[in-house]
């Protein structure tokens, strides 16, 4: 069947009901210098919501290698204007950075968010110090 062009931009499916169903927090990440060196990362604008976190295919995955975006993790939450690529999405106790987000087919009802996994936390205890950025906290992979 030929689609027609009102419907091109509308690809993804729509979420269900209770399909969102994961507690996302979001915080925005800020490094600040530390003292001796370093940095310190500082977590600003925290908010919760409810979304749905789908893991890429691998075909997905190894094309967003080739633009060195490592994207490994599709979130849907309802629309939000508000988020950017310095916040971290905890979930689960696995820590997400934002790669991008736009809205989800016609732009009224969702949010896209394409995101890389980074590590595992207690969601109820967020670090006070370290980086995500290196393999972990306080110098320990992980």
């Amino acid at each position: 069947m030929k689609r027609a062009l009102t419907e091109v931009n509308a690809t993804y499916r729509l979420p269900q009901p209770g399909e969102l169903s994961e507690r996302l927090a979001f915080r925005t990440r800020q490094d600040v210098p530390a003292e001796g060196g370093g940095t310190l990362p500082v977590y600003t604008d925290n908010f919760e919501c409810w979304g749905k976190v789908r893991q890429l295919s691998g075909a997905a995955y190894l094309n967003s290698m080739q633009t060195d975006d490592k994207i490994t993790h599709t979130i849907i939450i309802r629309k939000r204007t508000d988020i950017n690529t310095d916040m971290e999405i905890v979930t689960g106790g696995v820590v997400y950075r934002v790669i991008r987000a736009g809205p989800l087919n016609d732009g009224r009802r969702f949010t896209r968010i394409d995101a890389k996994a980074l590590h595992t936390e207690a969601m109820d205890n967020p670090p006070t110090g370290g980086s995500t950025f290196y393999g972990g906290y306080h110098g320990n992979a992980g």
